[in-house]
């Protein structure tokens, strides 16, 4: 062979590599509007597909349900509440696309900050009178040649999802990444409490820890967490653009820095080491996907001298996640700013659709991190923009306050993240945000 020739070659295989060690995923934002009184109506769903587990596990014996199986049992109850008279809330999911098996076949995957087990309808979902996995795709292990089969029976429940099904493992297919062995959650059982088909198939996980779900058996690594361990990456980093509008497009950056991010008024954060609380909660549930940072104020810009936050000299402890809407402060902090926002929105307003002209008379609210580590979301960035069928173009209040014991944890939820880049960086433990004005 000729000099020009092995140089040919390994240029060739270096090339594939570099192009197999990063990828762009295509995200796209959807509104989902519920009901608080679903809430209900789905706790009363879900005990009855309960009983029908347990049923199923007497009369099938021999099969993968031959042992009884106890679901967990998980308070599908909305953890936020609404005041003002209205029955509504706003529930935003950003989905990208994955694929599991050889030849791949495809699954629309919620793309989750604080979520571990992957998941994916089976063909075997046995189909029940309201639901079950009509509309969604599913995944058939005997089309792939990569399957591997492992039956340890499992249940989760996911964003409106309750699920009963069983470990399998194939290889999970990223925007040209690929996974080698990745376990899921090969479902058979699907109770959801959309209306219609769930606009997902799956959750595509990217906690950096193993999230410690309540709703989950399953106790699998997240896609991320694999990739890392797999060393699929060309570097252990990863981004993500929420989009803010359902018509726009964002995207996640896995394995490099896109080229939007702009490092010169990026704020860099290190990630710190916190542990979750014992409860099981909502709250103990993001803080265990491992991204929290420390928190030194929050306060409303404005001339009044009474700002909330201006005055506390500890500091809270944040968490990032895209599976919560909102962002949550604790008790007090959550009150003094709904005070200070009356009478524009009104003391009771937790999460009110407002009509968004009131843009223009809501303040910014400033975010420091520490010295020269400040975050302003102006009202067209914390506002969450919704198309509702009844009223049209609305803008959510974004604050909550979530129950905790110490009043010492912030939520930085979607509404903190649209709208900028959050990137992070594993292998220095840090995030970086950079506003992005697209």
């Amino acid at each position: 062979m000729m000099i020009s020739e092995v140089y040919l070659v390994l240029f060739s295989a270096l090339l594939s590599v570099c192009s197999g060690a990063t990828a762009t995923i295509p995200i796209k934002r959807t509104t989902v509007r519920f009901k608080f009184d679903d809430f209900k109506l789905y706790n009363e769903h879900v005990g009855a597909f309960q009983r029908f587990v347990v049923c199923v596990s007497h009369l099938s014996k021999g099969s993968v349900y031959g042992s009884q199986l106890t679901l967990p049992q998980v308070g599908h109850q909305h953890p936020l509440s609404r005041h003002d008279g209205q029955s509504t809330f706003y529930h935003i999911l950003y989905t990208g696309s994955i694929a599991i098996g050889t030849p791949p076949q495809p699954f629309r995957a919620s793309i989750d900050l604080s979520w571990s087990d992957t998941f994916v309808p089976s063909v075997e979902c046995l189909q029940d009178l309201v639901s079950g996995c009509r509309g969604q795709n599913t995944y058939n292990s005997s089309l792939s040649t990569t399957y591997r089969p492992n039956k340890t029976v499992t249940s989760l429940a996911y964003g409106g999802l309750s699920t009963l099904g069983y470990l399998s493992q194939d290889v999970l297919r990223v925007g040209g990444l690929e996974i080698v062995d990745q376990q899921f959650e090969e479902v058979t059982l699907w109770r959801s409490m959309y209306w219609n088909a769930a606009p997902l198939d799956s959750a595509l996980g990217l906690a950096r820890l193993q999230s410690r779900t309540p709703a989950s058996n399953a106790s699998t690594k997240s896609a991320l967490r694999s990739m890392l361990d797999q060393k699929v990456l060309s570097r252990p980093v990863f981004s993500l653009r929420l989009p803010r509008r359902d018509n726009e497009s964002g995207e996640l950056a896995l394995g490099y820095s896109p080229s939007g991010f702009l490092v010169q008024s990026a704020v860099t954060l290190p990630l710190i080491e916190a542990t979750a609380p014992e409860d099981l909660s909502q709250l103990s549930y993001y803080i265990s996907s491992g991204y929290t940072v420390e928190l030194q104020s929050v306060a409303i810009q404005s001339s009044l001298r009474n700002n909330p936050g201006g005055k506390k000299t500890s500091t809270y402890k944040a968490v990032f996640t895209n599976s919560f809407s909102y962002i949550s402060f604790p008790g007090p902090l959550f009150t003094e700013i709904q005070t200070h926002l009356h009478p524009n929105v009104g003391l009771d307003d937790a999460l009110a659709d407002l009509d968004c002209s009131m843009r223009d008379d809501l303040p910014n609210i400033m975010f420091s991190f520490g010295k020269n580590a400040v975050i302003v979301l102006t009202p067209w960035d914390y506002l969450t923009e919704v198309l509702d069928v009844e009223k049209g173009m609305r803008c959510v209040l974004p604050f909550a306050s979530l129950p905790q014991a110490d009043d010492e944890w912030v939520v930085l939820g979607s509404a903190f993240m649209e709208g900028m880049y959050t990137a992070f960086d594993l292998e220095k433990s840090e995030v970086s945000l950079s506003m992005s004005r697209q």
